[in-house]
């Protein structure tokens, strides 16, 4: 099988001649290492593809970047500063982010123009809610934007890539995540569900309305797979709020994308012992960059025995990366592989940083133990 026909087959549960084997295009090291790997059928993800980009009639953004130099005038960090005025107030959000030597991979900053969905800046030093006054400004940018179809622009791109890659339609988080890691952060947000729940409730009302009309353009577009960065964990997102607010969106947004016969996947990368059963109920099709233990809190076998009828993308975990053998590592892969039954349905995802120095020789050990894997 071609690596695109082999990832649209694990997609749809359907029989693969291996497992498939991903890494995001943002993380691949340029070189001979990725040459061969690639050769060896790792297959680059392009899954922050922006299926729309965003246009506002009434607000205005100030954007500065500014550079401030570590103690050796080699390293320190950039600080982006992001200013949206309106007629009825202004919010001001900052990002750091580290600037190095020699960048790893991943150390990047998206820019697509997507205006108050700064999804690619995710380094938060200041965010734009800071008291209830900002709710009514937060409302009007978000009643003002308009999101324009970029289907053109994917289409592209696949085109480009062919059959040795796989492109995703991003479509951002769902609303409370957006709140609680773009909006508000997690203190804020918290104490405005708690004492301030009418105008929270409104203000995430209004992001549903408005998040449904990108994936309308979505389930329209091209693209097979809708993907979603959510980046949950139980700790941010616990069970009673995954119920309350994560699940009905699920809902809704993957019936517009189902009746167009695409499938809804998400990112989810952190801890998901506690929500493994909710999960198990919703409508999502593609868990993807869930990380299993050690790193984790789950392994694959409990994964497939909670959500057999969901594919599982799992991300590989990068602290093996980092400190194992290319003979632990195969080690580590096999016996993962042969606890998971069926064997469709499953991908190995790399999703994170990993040391640049051994890179090519660890992932060789999960390439030898795919190579052996009888599926």
């Amino acid at each position: 099988m071609k690596k695109k026909e082999r990832i649209q087959a694990a997609m749809r549960h359907e029989k693969v001649d291996r497992i498939p084997w991903t890494i995001y295009k943002g993380m691949l090291a340029w070189g001979e290492a990725e040459y061969n790997l690639r050769n060896e059928g790792l297959t680059p993800v392009f899954q922050g593809f922006p299926i729309t980009t965003v246009e506002f009639s009434n607000v205005d953004m100030v954007e500065t970047q500014t550079y401030t130099t570590g103690s050796n005038g080699k390293s320190g960090k950039n600080t982006i500063t992001r200013k949206f005025k309106t007629k009825v107030g202004e919010v001001t959000s900052k990002y750091d982010f580290l600037n190095k030597d020699i960048p790893a991979p991943g150390d990047w900053v998206l820019r697509y123009g997507s205006g108050i969905d700064q999804e690619a800046l995710s380094w938060w030093t200041e965010h734009p809610f800071k008291s209830e006054a900002d709710y009514k400004t937060l409302e009007f940018i978000y009643s003002d934007i308009n999101y324009i179809d970029n289907s053109a622009s994917f289409s592209y791109t696949e085109k480009i890539i062919g059959d040795e890659g796989f492109v995703m339609a991003y479509v951002g988080k769902s609303p409370f995540q957006v709140m609680v890691s773009e909006l508000m952060g997690l203190e804020a947000c918290y104490f405005e569900l708690l004492s301030n729940p009418k105008k929270f409730r409104s203000l995430y009302e209004l992001l549903c309305e408005k998040m449904k009309e990108r994936y309308i353009i979505a389930a329209n577009s091209p693209a097979e797979v809708i993907w979603a960065p959510e980046n949950l964990t139980s700790f941010v997102t616990p069970p009673p709020i995954f119920k309350e607010f994560c699940m009905p969106f699920y809902e809704e947004v993957a019936d517009i994308i189902h009746k167009k016969g695409k499938l809804f996947a998400v990112h989810y990368d952190g801890l998901l012992k506690n929500l493994l059963g909710l999960i198990s109920e919703t409508p999502i099709d593609v868990i993807e960059a869930i990380t299993p233990k050690p790193m984790g809190d789950v392994t694959v076998e409990e994964l497939r025995k909670a959500w057999p009828d969901k594919v599982i993308w799992i991300n590989f975990p990068q602290t093996l990366l980092a400190t194992y053998t290319i003979e632990m590592i195969e080690e580590y892969t096999t016996n993962m592989l042969n606890s998971i039954s069926p064997a469709s349905g499953f991908m190995i995802g790399n999703t994170e940083n990993f040391p640049l120095d051994t890179w090519g020789k660890v992932y060789q050990g999960i390439g030898n133990a795919i190579d052996k894997f009888k599926v």
